[in-house]
């Protein structure tokens, strides 16, 4: 058995591997002999106030913790929300040791279930045993593009359900490896001012797509980056009629312009322009990707006021998210507008009322605080810039 520490964590308390936190590297902490990252404590402080806020929309939530390591997310769960059902796996048997330990602590044993299987087979295997959840947790070290499928194709035989998936492997989502994000996700990623909100969508259109193989229409009431990864919840409905027709009217790609900067977006049954449509430039195309919202209003209110996290940024992502102009599937940073315009650095809140007075829809973006989203064109923005 490993050397272990009690610790604790939101309301409950729990038994993680010795080991010096503040010293550990994000890479260091896949040595050890029991995976637990304190520094992924707001993305499941996230997740109590999501869970919280959306049971309304399944009900009775029953959930699977799908890579649990300590179990700490699905323990917190049980005690915080509270969910009275919990599915504990963990490929790694002193992690399952680790899991009980912790049930027993905090006294759900009686609630809990834990597997010691391969995440991306234990769904099959839930499926064939009709054991029904309707909330799936993914939250790997890397891509959770392994664990989706099986995970949809579990939930795909409710009514209702939700995904909750976390992904860590933001190199390739935001464009560093273009050809390695097609293998992985089906979708060109490019470095572009706004690759992190590309790199969102991507994740978003990844797992919509594959939903609607399964007769499955995806709602996206939170995404959003923070620190170094990627949290989405999305809520699966069966719909097989509408499914594609959803897909169509929510999936597209963004066309670039590398000169220019001109950029739009095209849902999947448009045609496409061979080139920039401002200088004439060569194009780069991004996607295919989710170009549709990403946030349920009523559920963001309510997860902001159930969030208990000492994590300001996060909570200002969340406000930021709950204004945002969440249908453009771009931003313009205006540090980046100055310096090629050669003018002083424009305010996020003047540029904003400006376009509003013409117009035009305009917010600050959660991804970037110093930037501001609006469908508007590269061209406008840089004249209303000028200007003020």
């Amino acid at each position: 058995m490993v050397e272990l520490l009690l610790s604790s964590e939101g309301k409950v308390k729990l038994y993680i591997p010795k080991a010096d936190y503040k010293r550990l590297m994000s890479g260091d902490l896949m040595n050890l002999p029991v995976f637990y990252n304190p520094h992924m404590e707001s993305n499941r402080d996230l997740t109590i106030a999501f869970l919280k806020a959306a049971s309304r929309v399944i009900g009775e939530v029953r959930m699977l913790d799908l890579l649990a390591a300590t179990g700490v997310r699905g323990i917190r769960a049980a005690i915080e929300v509270p969910v009275p059902t919990v599915l504990f796996n963990d490929l790694n048997s002193e992690a399952c040791k680790v899991i009980r330990l912790n049930i027993a602590l905090n006294e759900i044993s009686s609630t809990s279930t834990v597997f010691n299987m391969d995440a991306s087979t234990l769904p099959y295997y839930l499926c064939k045993s009709k054991t029904r959840v309707n909330y799936i947790d993914i939250d790997p070290f890397g891509s959770p593009a392994p664990f989706v499928e099986p995970s949809i194709k579990l939930l795909s035989e409710l009514k209702r359900s939700i995904l909750g998936v976390t992904a860590t492997d933001l190199t390739v989502l935001f464009g560093r490896y273009p050809e390695k994000c097609y293998r992985i996700y089906g979708s060109w990623s490019h470095q572009v001012e706004y690759s992190k909100e590309v790199g969102l969508r991507i994740l978003l259109g990844y797992i919509a797509r594959i939903a609607a193989s399964h007769g499955l229409k995806t709602e996206v009431p939170i995404a959003l980056y923070h620190k170094h990864y990627l949290r989405a919840f999305i809520i699966l409905t069966r719909s097989t009629r509408d499914a594609v027709k959803w897909l169509i009217e929510n999936i597209g790609y963004i066309l670039h312009c590398p000169k220019c900067e001109w950029r739009n977006a095209w849902k999947l049954d448009e045609n496409i322009p061979a080139s920039c449509e401002r200088c004439g430039d060569r194009i780069i195309r991004l996607g295919p990707m989710w170009i549709g919202k990403y946030k349920d209003l009523d559920i963001v209110r309510r997860t902001i006021i159930n969030i208990r996290t000492k994590d300001k940024v996060l909570l200002k992502r969340l406000e930021i998210l709950f204004d945002e102009v969440n249908d453009t599937p771009w931003f313009y940073d205006l540090d980046r507008v100055s310096k090629k315009l050669g003018i002083a650095s424009i305010r996020v809140s003047k540029l904003i009322s400006s376009l509003r007075a013409h117009g035009y829809p305009a917010s600050r973006s959660h991804i970037s605080f110093k930037s501001v989203k609006t469908p508007a064109s590269m061209k406008f923005v840089e004249s209303l810039a000028k200007l003020i």
